[in-house]
């Protein structure tokens, strides 16, 4: 298998792998999952502005909602779940045209 790249005026060269650029992708990561009591929120390869974390319980109800300011584009933090039963979630961060989710479990 060879990765293939396209340039602009439609010629095409094989890529070795040392070849290959990716750009830098956002990743959002939750730990532990399931989790109990809290969950460790990380982000990285985020855009550097104001952002919204929300959780959607499994029918699509938005049950919290934080507004957050990312300054370095990563984000580390512990999001306490004590006023949410158990059930499975979706974690969702809005961080200026990106969207990243990433689903996870109360289980207690």
């Amino acid at each position: 298998f060879r990765n293939v790249r396209v340039y602009e005026e439609g010629t095409t060269c094989a890529a070795l792998p040392a070849d290959l650029i990716l750009p830098e992708m956002a990743v959002l990561s939750l730990y532990p999952n399931p989790a109990r009591d809290q969950i460790r929120v990380k982000a990285m390869g985020i855009q550097e502005t104001t952002a919204t974390l929300s959780v959607f319980n499994a029918i699509g109800q938005e049950m919290r909602r934080i507004p957050l300011k990312i300054g370095d584009g990563s984000l580390q933090m512990d999001l306490l779940l004590d006023n949410l039963r158990s059930g499975s979630y979706t974690l969702r961060l809005l961080s200026g045209d990106q969207i990243l989710t990433q689903p996870f479990v109360i289980q207690r």
